[in-house]
């Protein structure tokens, strides 16, 4: 499943160091997420891949008969080196010493955010009203 991607990749003059985001479903998750994992660890230490993509692992879903598994990737073909941030699951908080974002900390995000919509805003009433 990773070569054969692999080889997509290529012929897209890309490689899975192209790969930011993966997504692989599994008709038996159950059964088979741990050899997934090797096979997954064991692909990109092979490979030489050092920033793994962000990749969940999902069970069951619309899979052929013949297929006991799927693997979409995305993939970004950029001229520097892509900036890599983590982000925040009560799972993974203790191992990187992160906290979630209280709701005030949200607020305060979406407001900052805002203030472009909001003076985009401000701009096209301001020259609707010089218009008239």
């Amino acid at each position: 499943m990773f070569h054969g991607a692999e080889r997509l990749l290529a012929h897209c003059d890309m490689s899975f160091r192209d790969v930011v985001r993966a997504w692989i479903q599994l008709r038996d998750i159950d059964r088979d997420y741990d050899a997934l994992n090797a096979a997954r660890r064991e692909f990109f230490a092979r490979s030489g891949v050092e920033q793994r993509p962000a990749s969940t692992g999902v069970g069951g879903g619309p899979l052929p008969d013949v297929h006991a598994c799927v693997l979409t990737v995305q993939a970004v073909k950029a001229g520097r080196s892509l900036d890599v941030s983590r982000m925040s699951t009560p799972f993974l908080n203790e191992a990187f010493g992160t906290v979630p974002l209280s709701p005030v900390d949200w607020l305060v995000c979406v407001a900052l955010a805002s203030v472009v919509l909001w003076a985009g805003e401000a701009w096209k009433l301001a020259l609707r009203r010089l218009g008239q």
